[in-house]
């Protein structure tokens, strides 16, 4: 599973290093890494994104604060977040009518053409990670990107502690808490008592529906 860690640092030559080594030296592998000043002069926030257990991430953050340098590590996984991401990317165009559609498809998506050029446009791109890598499928799709780039994830948690993703989460959960743990096969719903031999286990893969 993938874990967003927001860590409030101090602008000191090798803390990148440090913090960086710590997650490698245990063997994760870093799937992002955003790192820019903060509104407090002489500290920045990094923003790490990588994978592993909870109880592997909740160890690194609790490595992570030993160091001096350090000031605070938050996981934005378990609360609801904004999470945005930036990426540059030049798509080959060789006439009006691509670059009419790819226009089309930047408006849709709300991202801007920057740069124009005689064979190729520049589009910044700014959104959730899931709305980035949808634009990143379309394009490759049907087009030919000539070159890309992206920084990473960044997230702030919201003030408000909700979102529509935590509240469809906190949904699933009640859902399963509710459903009972025997349930009869489909055949069974036309109003036949079944026999005690047809009860079978919630979790086989067959279609339920529920008496």
């Amino acid at each position: 599973m993938k874990y967003v860690v927001s860590i409030l640092v101090e602008d000191e030559p090798g803390v990148l290093s440090r913090l960086t080594n710590l997650f490698v030296r245990r063997g994760y592998n870093i799937k992002s890494l955003a790192v820019g000043e903060t509104q407090i002069y002489g500290m920045s926030r990094m923003t790490v994104v990588v994978e592993g257990t909870e109880a592997i991430v909740i160890q690194l953050m609790n490595q992570a604060l030993k160091l001096i340098e350090v000031i605070a590590v938050d996981n934005l996984s378990k609360n609801p977040t904004v999470e945005r991401e930036l990426g540059l990317m030049k798509i080959f165009t060789d006439n009006a009518q691509v670059r009419g559609e790819i226009q089309t498809i930047c408006d849709i998506y709300r991202f801007n053409i920057c740069e124009i050029g005689t064979y190729s446009v520049t589009v910044e791109i700014v959104g959730d990670p899931g709305k980035v890598r949808s634009f990143y499928r379309m394009i490759q799709e049907k087009y030919k990107i000539l070159e890309s780039v992206r920084t990473g994830l960044i997230g702030l948690a919201r003030t408000s502690k909700i979102s529509s993703e935590f509240i469809r989460r906190e949904n699933d959960v009640e859902k399963e808490k509710e459903k009972p743990a025997v349930m009869y096969r489909t055949d069974f719903s036309s109003g036949e008592e079944p026999e005690p031999s047809d009860l079978i286990d919630y979790a086989s893969q067959y279609t339920w529906s529920l008496i």
